[in-house]
């Protein structure tokens, strides 16, 4: 016969890992009251977390700033960045998707006061243009400025698409299976990927592809 002991223990969890967390630089206006969220990208912890700012700068003129952003969670563990704040009037990098169109408020931090600045021409020049890189030039007392200007298209074409019946004795094309095919380019290439099985009496599955100039 074997002799048996049983004991209890206890089990007692900590956290001792600090949160992950993605931080960024941002730019504001003169008057910004700063918020420590704006300086995060994404946070992801097991626990609740809580964003602290610390050494918060008065902010009387343009220039930059350093802001220290904390990261809490629950049980005090931590993460930490100096994040820089710049104030400036304007957005000098600008990404805009095609088919968007630019306005004065993607480029000035205070479209309100400055829109003078942005000439009505310029925009429409760029809101006409297609995908690539450009430049537009403001001048504000007496110095110029210049601002870069991607425009891309990351969106994929609309494509609308019907059910089709037709006898065992037919063929049928691509131009069958689409009702519309459009994209902000204006140009769309559609393709039947389905090698349709004339033999088969039935139901088939056919597949059709839409690429605009901006694939891939």
């Amino acid at each position: 016969m074997y002799k048996q002991k049983q004991r209890t223990v206890k089990l007692h969890l900590v956290d001792t890992t600090a949160p992950q967390v993605k931080f960024q630089d941002i730019t504001r206006y003169i008057g910004y009251e700063i918020n420590g969220e704006d300086f995060i990208i994404e946070k992801s912890d097991l626990s609740q977390m809580n964003v602290e700012v610390a050494n918060i700068p008065e902010i009387t003129e343009f220039g930059n700033y350093t802001v220290t952003v904390m990261v809490k969670d629950e049980y005090g563990n931590e993460t930490k960045k100096e994040c820089t704040l710049t104030i400036d009037w304007l957005n000098y990098n600008i990404t805009l998707e095609l088919g968007k169109a630019l306005t004065k408020e993607d480029i000035l931090m205070r479209p309100e006061e400055d829109a003078k600045l942005v000439s009505k021409a310029e925009l429409e020049k760029i809101n006409k243009s297609p995908v690539g890189e450009y430049t537009m030039n403001l001048t504000n007392n007496g110095k110029e400025y210049i601002i870069n200007i991607k425009i891309q298209d990351t969106l994929p074409p609309e494509l609308e698409l019907r059910d089709v019946s037709i006898y065992d004795d037919e063929k049928v094309d691509k131009s069958k299976f689409i009702v519309s095919a459009k994209d902000v380019s204006g140009k769309v290439e559609t393709t039947l990927l389905t090698d349709i099985n004339y033999k088969n009496i039935g139901t088939q599955v056919v597949t059709i592809q839409a690429k605009d100039e901006a694939r891939e």
